[in-house]
């Protein structure tokens, strides 16, 4: 195992060259910087009041509230996306806000 991460760059390089592959171990890839994209919270806020508005107004039936239930589930995944906005472009977050995945690599034995 390398000691450093240039040094196991340089194990990488000539395991490459050599046409071996090199081992990876798993890793969250913070230290990636990118440009976010526009901000999008005033469309979120806009869209979480209207399903507000739509919830208020539908109608109550003795069958169940099948429609509020759906509103509810899309209510929801509009404040997650709100709540996403603040982490575009952070360390650990792609631009849209979302979190980047651990990269892998099968191990050869």
């Amino acid at each position: 195992m390398a000691k450093s991460r240039a040094q196991q760059a340089a194990i990488a390089i000539s395991m490459k060259k050599a046409g071996k592959k090199p081992k990876s171990l798993t890793k969250a890839q913070k230290g990636i910087s990118v440009k976010p994209t526009a901000d999008s919270t005033a469309y979120y806020k806009k869209e979480i009041a209207g399903y507000d508005a739509l919830i208020k107004s539908e109608p109550k039936t003795k069958m169940g509230q099948s429609n509020v239930n759906v509103y509810l589930d899309y209510r929801s995944k509009a404040y997650d996306n709100l709540n996403r906005q603040s982490l575009k472009g952070k360390p650990g977050y792609d631009k849209n806000g979302f979190p980047i995945k651990k990269s892998t690599t099968k191990k050869n034995k």
